[in-house]
């Protein structure tokens, strides 16, 4: 709690000194795509390739016209690797039931981060409205869940009066479990903003984020197209 009261308090004072020095006035930021966990292991193991959505606004400065500063909330989210998920339900399940069972997967297993960061957008052109690469960093508060998964497996077996009897067994499968686990994040990353009007553009950009997470810093590639509109 105390982390996110920084955080907050950091993004207050440094919003009203950018306000007082813009040039422009605000960019709203608004753009998803999809994102690859790059780490720890066992959640790159235990999850898929996922997708991000994020909202933003921006304030340009006077006396720097190339930099801007920009508040981030993200939402990413890795669905479970049901590939693995049947792998292990196998694995628990009793060698005489292995054969002619059914799995079935249930819910469980996504891996949800939210983050909240403050970030320094740098345009490599001289104006913005040329087609124009930049640079981006930022750091902020991460939080992240991830839920267990919800298996369970059916087993046909003959039996003494030779009617088949099936049998169901729900199993749990155990992921790297916590509530909700909360961390500082730092990103980097680069993208391309491509004008279509004075004040508005459409961006693509990319970023490695690492949260430093308990078990191993959690690290994730998000890819994200977007549109930034001038106010």
């Amino acid at each position: 709690m105390r982390l996110i009261t920084y955080i907050l308090l950091t993004i207050l004072a440094a919003s009203s000194v950018a306000w007082s020095q813009s040039d422009h006035g605000i960019d709203c930021y608004f753009g998803g795509g999809i994102s690859f966990l790059s780490g720890p292991q066992t959640l790159n193991d235990e999850n898929t390739i996922g997708f991000n959505v994020n909202g933003g606004m921006g304030f340009g400065f006077h006396i720097l016209p190339s930099v801007s500063l920009i508040f981030n909330i993200d939402y990413t989210a890795f669905p479970k690797d049901e590939a693995q998920a049947r792998k292990e339900t196998l694995q628990q399940m009793p060698d005489s039931a292995k054969l002619g069972a059914g799995i079935s997967i249930g819910d469980g297993g996504t891996l949800s981060i939210f983050t909240v960061t403050a970030n320094l957008k740098y345009l490599l052109a001289s104006h913005e409205s040329q087609l124009a690469p930049y640079i981006i960093v930022g750091a902020g508060f991460f939080s992240t869940a991830v839920t267990d998964v919800h298996a369970s497996y059916v087993h046909s077996s003959q039996g003494q009066s030779s009617i088949v009897e099936s049998t169901y067994h729900p199993l749990v499968l155990s992921r790297t479990k916590f509530n909700v686990l909360s961390a500082m994040t730092v990103s980097a990353g680069a993208g391309v903003d491509m004008p279509i009007s004075k004040t508005n553009s459409v961006f693509i950009e990319g970023r490695y984020v690492i949260g430093y997470t308990s078990f191993g810093n959690t690290t994730y590639i998000p890819v994200k197209l977007g549109i930034r509109l001038g106010i």
